[in-house]
């Protein structure tokens, strides 16, 4: 398992775009539906969370977390970082599963 985690530019590629593309609109989506309550559509609040859940789980352990704006003290320190290493594990999860499915022979002869 350790293998499958060992970084190579395609990856580290890829986790950055996420972090910064994905994980930046989980954010705003996050600050939109979940602390300004535009939407009460549920699957847009659970979108928002699996987006950017690490950073505001870093951000209830650091701060109070009571407004929005622990969200931006969050960011710039530790939260970009947190998103990529999310990012990155998701990425080398999806890379592993692909390299099984790969794998797989498939007998279709029968």
């Amino acid at each position: 398992m350790i293998e499958e985690l060992r970084p190579t530019w395609t990856r580290l590629a890829i986790s950055l775009g996420a972090a910064v593309l994905v994980g930046g609109a989980g954010i705003v989506l996050y600050v939109q539906v979940v602390s300004f309550r535009q939407s009460d559509n549920p699957f847009l609040h659970v979108l928002a969370y699996v987006l950017c859940w690490p950073v505001v789980l870093l951000a209830m352990t650091r701060h109070d977390f009571s407004h929005t704006f622990d969200l931006a003290r969050v960011l710039w320190p530790f939260g970009w970082t947190v998103l990529f290493g999310y990012y990155y594990i998701l990425v080398s999860l999806v890379a592993v599963l692909r390299r099984a499915v790969v794998r797989v022979p498939r007998n279709l002869s029968g």
